[in-house]
């Protein structure tokens, strides 16, 4: 009886660990809080062995079931049932694929290897290798772009995972057919598992190369917003000049025609005369600066689009700090977006930026009101917007393009406050 027991724990602990390597490290689904992680591992405990003891693995293969729907249970995020249930049929062909490798190795045949629970569980781990051969190159391909720069979180797109199941299914189809032929070419069946299982990590491979051909894609975007913010600044900056040039140039007109009014006692026309270049002198304030022309035109474009957002700056930054344009667009457009976004829908709209050097360090701090507490999680943000998956990701690419840059980014937030503190090494 705890031969069995034992048995069955180890069969579903095999099952888990291929489709939750998939799931956490390829695709990239995180867990649910921890609580809730052990009730539902507990729960499937229980009844992995109550399935042994009332004797269910004899109809069908129960603890595939029930690992299926423990995996969906404790993973967290969007058509998470739609992913690991595609997921769990392609690993079901290639554990096909496996299966018949070893079977065409050994005398077995599959009456015998059912029977023999050992035997069958060692038949059902061979697919383990290949999907570690997998993940790892998955890791290493993320791990790569990720050093070159800064990356969003991808989910792998269903085209490609329908890719490899119907890749699979083809496979074992022929497979099959040679089985059932009786050809006798093992070596012909071999090669074709073998195939198989090289087709399936050059899969992987091409899903982690279009995954990182969105890094790419928003690089070309940062250029593209950046490009437009530079001459939409430089565009304003032109006009005040124009606009001062011609204000100097009249303005002794305007002191005389001040002073005729004030002699001839006409005191209300005077008053409007004053408001009307008290107006104009407003128009011709200068535009928000930090001392750096590319931070200043980003920090410009959330003041216009944000109007209402009141903005305090402390401190200067200077022109040729040791960050690209596009690091540049890419943390501080991210930071000031997500804080004038914030303080624009909390009651009080401020935002405080302040900037100082330590050494050889910049630090920013940019502080915003907020309309209640931002939940932050291992420093990452949990995005409040209903798309969850396509938003979210503004403040994480920021975090990682300072990491890129032997910075640190860090956020935290009170009832009343958003702060983003942001550290970057000058040398």
């Amino acid at each position: 009886m705890l031969r069995n027991i034992f048995y069955c724990l180890l069969e579903f602990s095999v099952e888990f660990i291929k489709l939750f390597s998939v799931l956490y490290f390829i695709m990239q689904f995180r867990l649910k809080e921890r609580k809730k992680v052990i009730i539902y591992s507990v729960c499937a405990l229980a009844i992995v062995i109550g399935a042994e003891l009332c004797g269910l693995r004899k109809f069908f293969s129960v603890n595939g079931y029930i690992c299926l729907l423990y995996i969906i249970l404790i993973l967290d995020g969007r058509k998470k049932i739609l992913y690991t249930i595609t997921t769990y049929f392609g690993i079901c062909l290639l554990d096909l694929m496996a299966g018949s490798v070893f079977l065409l190795m050994t005398n077995y045949d599959m009456v015998n290897l059912f029977d023999d629970r050992k035997t069958a569980i060692l038949a059902n781990s061979l697919s383990i290798s290949v999907l570690a051969a997998i993940t790892a190159i998955s890791i290493f391909i993320r791990k790569r772009n990720e050093n070159k720069g800064y990356i969003t979180s991808q989910r792998i797109g269903i085209f490609y995972l329908l890719l490899i199941v119907l890749g699979e299914m083809a496979i074992s189809l022929f497979i099959t057919a040679f089985q059932l032929e009786g050809s006798g070419n093992k070596a012909l069946t071999v090669t074709l598992c073998i195939g198989s299982m090289i087709f399936l990590i050059v899969c992987t491979i091409m899903i982690v190369n279009y995954t990182s051909k969105n890094h790419y894609k928003e690089i070309n975007e940062i250029n593209e917003k950046l490009l437009q913010e530079q001459a939409a600044y430089y565009s304003a900056l032109l006009k005040k000049d124009n606009e001062t040039i011609k204000f100097r140039h009249d303005i002794k007109n305007h002191i005389n025609c001040m002073y005729l009014l004030f002699n001839n006692g006409k005191y209300d026309e005077l008053k409007d005369y004053f408001d009307k270049i008290g107006a104009t002198l407003s128009e011709l304030k200068p535009s928000v600066q930090t001392g750096n022309d590319m931070i200043s035109a980003i920090l410009n474009d959330a003041v216009t689009k944000y109007p209402n957002v009141k903005c305090e700056i402390e401190g200067k930054v200077a022109n040729d700090i040791r960050l690209s344009h596009i690091d540049m667009c890419t943390i501080f457009s991210n930071l000031y977006e997500n804080a004038f976004y914030a303080a624009d829908n909390s009651e009080e709209k401020i935002v405080n930026i302040s900037f100082r050097f330590a050494g050889s360090n910049l630090f920013c701090e940019i502080r915003n009101t907020v309309s209640h507490k931002v939940e932050i999680t291992n420093n990452k943000l949990v995005s409040e917007k209903v798309d969850k998956i396509n938003h979210g990701h503004g403040t994480e690419n920021a975090r990682l393009c300072a990491e890129a840059n032997n910075g640190m980014l860090l956020y935290s937030c009170t009832e009343q406050y958003f702060t983003a503190e942001l550290t970057l090494p000058m040398l």
